[in-house]
C-alpha cells in the first residue's frame, strides 16, 4: 500500500499505476509478464523499461528471467490489483488491454503469459462473469488465439450455452489439434468433436454429425457421450461381446468432461 501511496501525481505516476497493475493481475495468477508484452500495453519502448518502470517502483516489480517481469509474491500481487483496481469495471478493462497487447506466439518459459486462455480460464474461476463481460474478452484475445485450441474450445462452449449453432461449430474446428500426440490431445478432440456433433445435429446436418461422432470415438472409443450421440444418429450399434466400443465393458465409458480449466 505504501508503495502504491509512493506513486504520487508525478509526470509518470499514472504509466506507473498501469504497469504495476498489469503486472499485478497476471503474477496474481502465478504468472509473469512479458517484458515485450509490458512495452505493447504502455505504449512504451521496451529498452526504457527498465528506466521508466523498474528503477522508479524499487523492488516492487522484479524480473522473471531475462524477458519478463513480476511482483514479489502472487499474494502482493493481489493487494496491488485491490487497491489499484478498486472495482469490477476496472480489472475488466484491465483484463481487455492485456489480451489486446497480448504479442501471441511460443516462449522459451511457460510461466510467462503467453495464451489468451490462461488468463480468461483464471479470471472466470473468480466467479461468474457476464455474457457480455466474456464476450469482450474473448474478442480482445482472438488475435492471440491461433494457436491456443483451449481459448476456441471455451469459445464454442459459451455459443453453445446461448444456442449459437453456426459459431460454435467454427470455433470448434479451430479448437481441434490438427496432429493430436499424447492422450490429452487426443481427449481434447474427442470432446471437440462431440461438440461439434452436436451442433451440426442441430443444424439438421446429421450425416456430417455421424461423422464428427465417429472420429471422436476413433479418438476416445469408450466415451459415454459420443456412444450415446452415435446411437441417437442410427450409427452402427455397439458390439455386445465386451470387446470393442460400447460393449460390456466399455459402454459406461468415461463421462466426457473436455479440458480442464
Amino acid at each position: 500500500a505504501r508503495r502504491v501511496e509512493a506513486l504520487g501525481d508525478g509526470a509518470d505516476a499514472e504509466l506507473l499505476r498501469r504497469a504495476y497493475l498489469a503486472v499485478a493481475m497476471v503474477h496474481r495468477f502465478g504468472m509473469s509478464l512479458g517484458r515485450n508484452h509490458l512495452a505493447a500495453l504502455l505504449d512504451c519502448p521496451e529498452a526504457d523499461i527498465d528506466a521508466r518502470i523498474l528503477e522508479p517502483l524499487g523492488h516492487s516489480l522484479i524480473p522473471a528471467g531475462p524477458v519478463a517481469i513480476r511482483t514479489r509474491h502472487p499474494v502482493v500481487a493481489h493487494a496491488v490489483s485491490s487497491l489499484l483496481a478498486s472495482d469490477d469495471g476496472q480489472r475488466d478493462a484491465m483484463v481487455i488491454d492485456l489480451l489486446k497487447s497480448l504479442p501471441g506466439g511460443s516462449v522459451a518459459d511457460n510461466s510467462v503469459f503467453h495464451q489468451p486462455s490462461e488468463l480468461i480460464r483464471r479470471v472466470r474461476q473468480q466467479g461468474p462473469l457476464a455474457p457480455l463481460t466474456l464476450n469482450r474478452f474473448f474478442e480482445a484475445g482472438e488475435d492471440a488465439a491461433t494457436n491456443d485450441q483451449l481459448f476456441w474450445y471455451d469459445r464454442g462452449r459459451v455459443d453453445v450455452d446461448f444456442s449459437r449453432w453456426e459459431a460454435a461449430l467454427h470455433h470448434f474446428d479451430r479448437a481441434l489439434w490438427r496432429r493430436p500426440g499424447d492422450s490429452q490431445q487426443r481427449h481434447h478432440n474427442a470432446a471437440v468433436h462431440a461438440y461439434r456433433a452436436r451442433c451440426l445435429l442441430n443444424l439438421n446436418r446429421r450425416k456430417e454429425a455421424l461423422a464428427a461422432t465417429e472420429e471422436g470415438l476413433r479418438l476416445s472409443s469408450q466415451d459415454a457421450a459420443l456412444l450415446r450421440l452415435r446411437e441417437k444418429l442410427g450409427g452402427r450399434p455397439p458390439r455386445r461381446d465386451g470387446g470393442g466400443p460400447g460393449g460390456r465393458r466399455g459402454g459406461g465409458g468415461q463421462r466426457r468432461g473436455g479440458p480442464r480449466e
